[in-house]
């Protein structure tokens, strides 16, 4: 058989076919992330609408299950849907009819004594119809002093009505307990559900001469088969008070109007309903040009900070722990240094280190290198580069960590067969190393790229979100994220906008889960399980 000479492909005909094809590619990819999001968006709204419907079957279910149990029920059980326990109390089950019926009478109790449930719920005003002013303030003013003075240069007396502030009502607290108000409400509204289901499940066992269980059997129940109940009671109980109370009041005060100027106990603030959303998406032409720019910058600075901390950990791990490298141990600690000490020292220390007034500069005046010191902070672009620079020598160590272990269990046998088929460090690289790192580490590069959206530390200590700049009186930082612009808005600013925040702050929540969910469902780690096993 005879083998003809193959002409080679010159250079640069080559080149233009291998830059076609990998911009052909690269629009492929594009569209296809556009129509993934557009997907999840659309979704969204589907999963909503199911969810809605499921919400509804079960209440339905409930309700149906309710007055099904109150008509098949005796007298007992039907006694237990006004009096908690009382059903139990006159089955003989003493402790639980007890306990139900102190936890009904210690409800009310709450709600019905002066400063309780009913007063923190009426305080509230979210039903309410709006003032003379346009507002629904949430609480009250307080008590009002009429005073009578005589003026003598007009022969008439003069009433004046001041507030002395007797009594006036704190809108953060009335918020924040009449949230938990409802929260309880719930609480005793799932025992009362529960007091009821076991009254009417022990009217059943009794009239089919079953046994029923005593409290001494209950208890040890809880330390037995039901045991898992036990023991994740005591966290979720300190999630509840302190995640979701907290969450949940974040989330009332973006449709508010707090603020600097309506925050107590100077003055109230009221309902806003979606104004401080209208403004940020639209309404207010600043604050939508703000929100835009910061949102612009975020997700630009969330997409280089990964992949440069991601790449360059993943390179530093081949070349340490490539063959003929020596003293592998020492390079790795090296590298480690820069993580090991707290980032808040680092940072500042970095940002006075290469600031305009700082070692670097002032040997570069001296070597007559640059003419005068460079504030690297002053200007958007380069205190956006230095801010992605020094985020890789804090970050590519932690990839550098993770990296090396995964890169050690990767089969030697598959660079041996890929060396024998003549593909080159580079194509092993693409081929083998990166689909492999991609598929194990796929759901810790998501966590990075939430944690570089909300990567506060690097932002702050080293640019402060700088340089400042202000549009229609709304004032916010070019390296500024939506983290730390909520920060400068709630608690480093001057207007404390605190609705604002906590707008933003939702916002970027909504970011972060949708991204997070939509790139973990095309990760190769949940669609490619046991693809490397």
């Amino acid at each position: 058989m005879e083998h003809k000479n193959v002409k080679p492909q010159s250079f640069f005909p080559w080149l233009g076919q291998s830059l076609l094809d990998l911009i052909v590619k690269f629009g492929k990819w594009l569209l296809d992330t556009i129509w993934i999001f557009v997907k999840a968006f659309i979704n969204i709204f589907v999963s909503a609408y199911k969810i809605i419907l499921k919400v509804a079957l079960k209440i339905y279910n409930w309700f149906k299950n309710w007055i099904t149990t109150f008509i098949k029920g005796n007298w007992k059980t039907r006694l237990s849907y006004l009096v908690m326990g009382s059903s139990h109390l006159f089955n003989g089950q003493i402790v639980k009819g007890l306990i139900f019926l102190v936890l009904q009478a210690v409800f009310l109790l709450f709600m019905f004594l002066p400063k309780g449930g009913v007063y923190w719920l009426s305080q509230f005003n979210i039903f309410d119809v709006p003032g003379g002013d346009g507002f629904k303030w949430i609480g009250d003013v307080g008590q009002t002093t009429s005073y009578v003075l005589n003026d003598p240069g007009f022969g008439k007396p003069i009433q004046i009505t001041a507030l002395t502030g007797l009594n006036a009502s704190n809108s953060m607290l009335v918020m924040l307990y009449a949230v938990a108000t409802l929260i309880i409400i719930v609480g005793i509204f799932l025992l009362y559900n529960a007091n009821i289901k076991d009254a009417y499940r022990t009217q059943v066992l009794k009239q089919e001469n079953r046994h029923v269980k005593s409290f001494k059997e209950d208890a040890k129940a809880l330390f037995d088969e039901k045991f898992h109940i036990t023991i994740l009671s005591f966290p979720m109980l300190t999630i509840l008070v302190f995640n979701i109370l907290p969450l949940i009041f974040m989330i009332l005060l973006a449709f508010t109007n707090a603020s600097r100027d309506f925050f107590p106990p100077a003055k109230r603030f009221a309902w806003t309903g979606l104004d401080t959303f209208a403004q940020l998406f639209g309404g207010s032409a600043a604050w939508s040009h703000a929100l835009g720019d910061i949102l612009k910058w975020t997700i630009v600075w969330a997409i280089v900070a990964t992949l440069t901390n991601y790449l360059g950990g993943m390179i530093l791990a081949l070349i340490i722990n490539k063959k003929g490298i020596h003293l592998k141990k020492l390079w790795r600690i090296l590298f480690v240094i820069s993580i090991a000490i707290p980032q808040f020292i680092t940072l500042t220390m970095m940002a006075r280190f290469i600031g305009q007034n700082g070692p670097v500069m002032n040997a570069l005046v001296r070597l007559g290198w640059i003419d005068r010191a460079v504030n690297l902070f002053g200007k958007t672009s380069s205190a956006r580069l230095t801010v992605i620079l020094v985020n890789m020598w804090v970050g590519v160590p932690y990839t550098m960590l993770i990296t090396s272990g995964i890169l050690m269990n990767i089969p030697e046998e598959l660079y041996e067969s890929a060396r024998i088929d003549g593909a080159g460090p580079v194509r092993q690289f693409v081929s083998i190393t990166l689909p492999y790192m991609l598929f194990v580490t796929g759901p810790y590069l998501i966590t990075q790229f939430i944690g570089n959206m909300n990567n506060f530390n690097v932002i702050f200590f080293l640019t402060g979100g700088g340089p400042d700049q202000t549009v229609g009186g709304v004032t916010y930082g070019k390296t500024d994220l939506l983290i730390t612009w909520l920060y400068d808005l709630t608690i480093d600013g001057v207007q404390k906008q605190y609705s604002m925040g906590s707008a933003i702050g939702i916002v970027s929540f909504v970011i972060s889960a949708f991204v997070s969910l939509v790139m973990y469902s095309r990760s190769s780690a949940e669609t490619q399980e046991g693809d490397f096993a």
